[in-house]
């Protein structure tokens, strides 16, 4: 099974919580506040699940998210926002995109990515 974990928030509090929280439970985690340093890292590990925020810091967050599934397609992709949009305006449930508003149960969040992993 396949437990790894890419990480792009540009809050590093959050960055932080999520990696203690999935290193706990066997995850590999990788975190960045950094689009450049996201698709470097997506490139080198192919992660199993990517945690995306929308409002990254001079970033899209969802067209990053587009370009990295464009040479990870298997990876299973979760967006969290403190947007106030409806998660199907952003993430239709065709796509196979989740979606997590901030600010989020760390638990559940666990939960769905335990879940996701097999």
């Amino acid at each position: 099974m396949d437990k790894s974990i890419l990480v792009v928030d540009d809050h590093s509090g959050i960055r932080m919580l999520m990696s203690e929280v999935f290193r706990s439970a066997g995850f590999d985690v990788r975190c960045t506040g950094n689009d450049a340093e996201a698709r470097c890292i997506a490139e080198q590990c192919r992660p199993r699940i990517g945690i995306f925020d929308i409002n990254l810091d001079g970033c899209n967050g969802l067209d990053l998210l587009a370009d990295i599934r464009k040479r990870n397609p298997g990876m299973v992709p979760i967006v969290v926002s403190a947007s106030e949009y409806p998660d199907t305006q952003y993430t239709p449930p065709e796509t196979g995109v989740y979606y997590m508003k901030k600010p989020f149960d760390i638990g559940e969040l666990k939960a769905k990515i335990c879940e996701l992993c097999g």
